[in-house]
């Protein structure tokens, strides 16, 4: 082997270790990566499941407070009506009047 061939060899080597050497640092890399993302999912997960959580809950008092509520409701608007209905009354007895 010539002297020119002896460095050849010598500085493919060290590209082969340099190329290993990013190999391994891109191999941490991506595990970090894969961790953090793992991580990520697992409080996607978490913040969807507390979401639903929160929507049924939500969902429930709607329900209580339109069933508490209703009976109150129903008395005030029937009052509403009635007043409206005689103030109506009243247009119309002025009108024909």
């Amino acid at each position: 082997m010539t002297e020119e061939e002896g460095q050849w060899l010598a500085v493919l080597g060290v590209r082969i270790h340099d190329l290993l050497r990013l190999c391994d640092e891109r191999g941490r890399k991506i595990d970090e990566l894969d961790a953090s993302l793992k991580a990520k999912e697992e409080e996607l997960r978490q913040a969807k499941q507390n979401l639903e959580t929160w929507e049924t809950k939500y969902k429930r008092l709607v329900t209580a407070q339109a069933i508490s509520a209703g009976k109150t409701d129903l008395k005030g608007a029937k009052k509403r009506l009635a007043d409206l209905v005689k103030e109506v009354d009243k247009c119309i007895a002025v009108l024909n009047g």
